[in-house]
């Protein structure tokens, strides 16, 4: 793992991620401008101190340190404002998505992205003649080895084929399970498939299987508070859609270390 970056601020050394959205409405002094600005800023030291602990975005920072912070910039300014706010959560928003299998044990990130792309029909614009061609083309593109796929790899990819309604990688640990909704609905509301970097172990039907994953959402259901997973694993066991609990999805990347949520 690369050491902690020294620009840390040193308030921002003493916490590990906090749900922030869930601490900004109470922490203000009432009309104390100061008290508020200050907090604000606290909140945001703490969310930058989560992300600079986390090996994947420490990643991302060494491989291009201006778009690890554009993107770590807007991610905090978002989740600070509570932006954005769902719309009415007994809506239902999806997108329509071709399933695939993954072409290995460890290439569950160029599928899932694969799936996600077709989201937007935008799988002709990836290479290859047949869609084994094409996963191999986003395998190369993501720099999937037998260790799997990082996740700003993904994010960076799956950019590389839109112009509009980028992702961002949003760490599982400082969100609630609100903040998880909102950005479902604000991907899936723009044609932008959620992608859950999660544990499986967090996940009924993996019955105890425990493994990092990268699982397509191709749906939000808020009148259930369900959402729809496609799966890429290569086990047939697991392979293919699934209606989970939102608190289930969520608890797969909010209850373990460095796992994230790839959305708009």
């Amino acid at each position: 793992m690369l050491t902690r970056r020294n620009f840390l601020r040193s308030s921002a050394a003493t916490a590990a991620a906090v749900a922030v959205s869930s601490l900004a409405p109470t922490a203000f002094a009432a009309g104390n401008p100061v008290s508020e600005d200050a907090t604000l800023e606290s909140l945001r030291d703490q969310l930058r101190t989560a992300y600079f602990e986390s090996e994947e975005f420490q990643q991302h920072y060494a491989a291009d340190p201006e778009d690890a912070m554009e993107m770590l910039d807007g991610i905090i300014e978002r989740q600070i404002s509570g932006y954005p706010v769902a719309a009415a959560y007994d809506e239902t928003y999806s997108v329509s998505t071709t399933l695939v299998q993954q072409l290995n044990s460890y290439s569950c990130g160029p599928a899932s992205g694969y799936i996600a792309i077709s989201g937007w029909n935008g799988t002709g614009s990836i290479s290859g003649t047949t869609t084994t061609g094409k996963l191999q083309t986003l395998a190369n593109s993501m720099g999937t080895t037998t260790d799997g796929t990082f996740v700003y790899r993904v994010r960076n990819t799956l950019n590389s084929y839109v112009s509009t309604y980028p992702y961002s990688y949003y760490l599982g640990s400082s969100m609630t399970q609100t903040d998880f909704c909102n950005y479902l609905v604000r991907s899936l509301g723009c044609s932008r498939a959620p992608i859950l970097h999660a544990r499986t172990q967090g996940l009924s039907y993996y019955n105890g299987h425990s493994s990092g994953h990268y699982i397509t959402i191709t749906q939000f259901n808020g009148t259930t508070m369900n959402v729809r997973l496609n799966d890429p694993n290569s086990s047939n066991t697991y392979y293919g859609t699934h209606t989970v609990s939102v608190a289930e999805a969520f608890a797969a990347i909010h209850n373990y270390s460095d796992r994230y949520l790839i959305a708009y």
